[in-house]
């Protein structure tokens, strides 16, 4: 499987660290007011990963490439997925997917946001209807695309509305050529976001799925209790294809952790190794603000903002001087 990302357009963002405002003057949506500040964005990602299925709902990647460049404002990022972290247990679940570390310690924030983007294997045939090839269907013919669909492809943690359709463009012995088209609207991170996708998929009559799909989006995300909004256009480029087991997933069956707990219980790892600590917290925590003393989080559920803290290393003091129990 191999997903190539391209994405401009402009951040909105607004500063989260300071703690004297009250939290529930901010909602999911709030992405207008004076405080926002618009960056400009552009990013390029690549990964490429091997999967094997373990059951309808759980896969194990092995991921060859996982890197991106991403530039906002003044600043420039690389991330790439750990050499440690290359296992990852995708697991499908109510309120979105789940990805985990197989093997080493839990991924950073940064690293999940670098692997949990557009382009879901097990969501291209989902498009299908009744996820069977389109065949039956002749050229012109449409169907519509579930929310669940769409979620699963775009990486949405709930959908409220979902407009789209495939046309079957045209097909031979070979192949069968799709179009989609229309709009969602959903969550990500209790911000609302609204995405128009376009796209061109082809499906493999010799073996049974689709094997590419090219989508070009607009998207549209408020600002969020703890991330920033988003305006801007991406296109990606996914495509994949029938493998043997390779090395990598021998025998991953039993390597593979238990089944994934319930969302708040998911551990990032918060690696502030400029600030001099290291932190796991659950997947409700997001990093609102840094200084090189401290990192700011702030935690939200289905109802929005519910928490921030502001962590920070004390200065290092002689046993003498430290408090005791009493």
């Amino acid at each position: 499987m191999v997903v190539e990302l391209e994405l401009s357009g402009s951040l909105l963002a607004k500063d989260y660290s300071g703690a004297g405002a009250p939290l529930q003057s901010d909602r999911a949506g709030d992405a207008k007011g004076d405080a926002a500040e618009r960056m400009p964005l552009t990013v390029t990602a690549t990964l490429g990963y091997d999967e094997r299925q373990l059951s309808p709902a759980r896969a194990v990647r092995h991921y060859t490439r996982a890197e991106a460049n991403i530039k906002s404002g003044a600043g420039i990022r690389a991330p790439r997925l750990a050499a440690g972290k290359r296992r990852i247990v995708a697991d499908r679940q109510p309120g979105g997917r789940a990805l985990l570390s197989c093997d080493g310690p839990p991924l950073s924030r940064e690293e999940l946001d670098l692997i949990d983007i557009v382009g879901d294997a097990r969501a291209l045939d989902m498009l299908l209807p009744d996820g069977s090839a389109g065949g039956l269907i002749e050229p012109g013919g449409q169907w519509p695309v579930s929310g669940e669909a769409m979620a699963a492809l775009l990486g949405l943690d709930s959908v409220a509305v979902c407009d789209v359709a495939c046309t079957l463009d045209r097909g031979n012995t070979k192949f069968v050529r799709f179009t989609l088209a229309g709009t969602v609207q959903g969550v990500v991170d209790s911000a609302a976001t609204e995405y128009d996708v376009r796209a061109i998929g082809l499906f493999s009559r010799r073996q049974r799925t689709v094997t590419q799909l090219n989508l070009a989006m607009n998207e549209t995300r408020a600002i969020g209790p703890a991330t920033p909004g988003l305006e801007g256009s991406a296109k990606a480029k996914i495509s994949r294809k029938p493998i043997a087991t390779p090395p990598a997933l021998q025998g991953i069956a039993g390597l593979a952790p238990k089944p994934t707990p319930a969302g708040p219980r998911r551990p990032l790892l918060l690696d502030a190794d400029r600030q001099g600590f290291r932190v796991v917290h659950d997947r409700q925590w997001f990093i609102a603000g840094q200084t090189h003393e401290s990192v700011t989080l702030r935690r939200i559920d289905a109802t929005g903002l519910t928490a921030q803290t502001t962590l920070k290393r004390m200065p290092a003091k002689a046993e003498s001087q430290l408090p005791t129990l009493d």
